[in-house]
């Protein structure tokens, strides 16, 4: 399973009816002495009509979103910056996934 692939279309759909682009998206491995997993970074583009109501509810409600990603568990996820204009939002965002298998 892709975990960054996951974890972007979740992100998307809570960001539904907006349209999101992927600007950017890395994903390195990550591990710590007890757990392993990877470090995601995300840049997406927040376009259309409800675009601002729904980044708000995002920004508001992101750590409480449960992710469904077989075997992972989203550790930790934050917004680091958003860059508001009048035709789109920028959100730049960090999670830290860790395998549960």
């Amino acid at each position: 399973m892709n975990v960054q692939r996951a974890l972007l279309a979740q992100m998307a759909a809570k960001l539904s009816p907006a349209r999101v682009s992927v600007v950017s998206a890395n994903s390195r491995s990550w591990a710590s002495v007890t757990f392993c997993g990877e470090r995601h970074e995300f840049t997406l583009l927040v376009e259309g009509e409800h675009a601002e109501n729904v980044v708000q509810v995002f920004e508001q409600t992101l750590e409480c979103i449960d992710f469904n990603i077989s075997g992972n568990l989203v550790a930790d996820i934050a917004i680091h910056n958003i860059n508001r204009d009048a035709q789109a939002t920028r959100l730049d965002i960090e999670a830290l996934t860790v395998i549960t298998d």
